[in-house]
């Protein structure tokens, strides 16, 4: 089932009516995206800690400017 549509949410927001709107856990990924960043986690580390995969950790690095990174 393909559907053109469909795009994973990023990690820490939800969608709203289509619009992306901050989650409840958005201020965890921040943090925790910022200590892969200065090297103070793995992204194994950190995908363990947020409940996803290391390619995730990655993929979310791609969207920096969610971030503020």
């Amino acid at each position: 089932m393909e559907d053109d549509e469909y795009h994973p949410t990023p990690l820490g927001f939800e969608k709203d009516d289509g619009f992306l709107i901050e989650g409840e856990n958005s201020h965890d990924v921040v943090s925790v995206l910022e200590m892969v960043q200065k090297d103070e986690l793995s992204k194994r580390k950190a995908a363990r800690r947020l409940e996803t995969l290391p390619s995730t950790i990655n993929r979310e690095f791609n969207r920096g400017e969610l971030y503020g990174l």
